[in-house]
């Protein structure tokens, strides 16, 4: 039955793959949408949905799909995996999305992070679409955006390890998106009383702390995968410790 499950974790197919033909692509996105969609609705009010998707859930110019998912549900974070992470084939590994979405129980307001818009730039002189989500919080794609050289058709927009361990790097993000979804109120955790001052879904989330080269506001509007300036991974703070004050995570 709909809406029975507490937690529900999809790894969709073909993520991490390469289509160079367009209509592959194309049905690979309309079959991801639907499946991020058809998690949300078997997730209880009040779950989490956890999704492994491609890039063009995000990304892609049609918002419609990312609109009907901010009907149902609040996202919570995402991390952007560099190309290979799941599978490493020369010239056909992908970058992926995994998506933290909690389940909306009727009656609440909208919260959680911006993500129904992306827009087109220009990385190395080479135009991509770019979700707002990634535009707000540049430090949540694990690894530098640059453009790859393919060797069928133009070239395309990656992400490129960074130095620091993949583990390490993940550990992080989902830390702060942790501690994102406590201060919104958006744990997993019932809840019947809103505070009045609480975000809605227009508010930006707390971004990752990064070394030079990072803007608040995001990238330009001209790339360069050069300049992309990146801190090291590090252990929780102690405010992240879990304590008297700080009970943990609640997800």
């Amino acid at each position: 039955m709909p809406g029975q499950f507490d937690v529900v974790v999809h790894n969709a197919s073909y993520a991490d793959v390469v289509h160079h033909d367009g209509k592959l692509r194309h049905s690979r996105w309309q079959e991801h949408n639907q499946a991020v969609l058809s998690s949300l609705s078997y997730t209880a009010p009040g779950g989490l949905t956890a999704a492994l998707v491609s890039t063009d859930v995000l990304d892609a110019a049609d918002p419609k799909s990312r609109r009907a998912m901010a009907h149902l549900a609040d996202l919570l974070g995402a991390a952007r995996l560099p190309g290979g992470s799941l599978r490493n084939v020369a010239g056909c590994d992908s970058p992926v999305d995994l998506l933290l979405l909690r389940r909306r129980p009727d009656g609440q307001p909208r919260g959680g992070a911006r993500f129904e818009a992306s827009v087109q730039l220009l990385l190395d002189d080479v135009p991509v679409r770019q979700s707002e989500y990634f535009q707000d919080r540049p430090g949540d794609m694990l690894g530098r955006p640059v453009i790859k050289p393919m060797p069928w058709g133009p070239p395309r927009m990656t992400i490129q390890p960074d130095v620091v361990p993949l583990n390490q790097d993940l550990r992080t993000t989902l830390t702060q998106v942790v501690r994102n979804a406590i201060g919104w109120g958006l744990t997993a955790h019932p809840r019947t009383n809103i505070p009045d001052n609480g975000p809605d879904a227009q508010s930006r989330p707390e971004a990752r702390r990064r070394g030079p080269g990072s803007t608040p506001g995001g990238p330009p509007a001209s790339w360069s995968g050069s300049d992309r300036g990146r801190a090291p991974a590090r252990p929780p703070s102690p405010s992240e410790t879990p304590g008297t004050d700080h009970p943990g995570p609640q997800l």
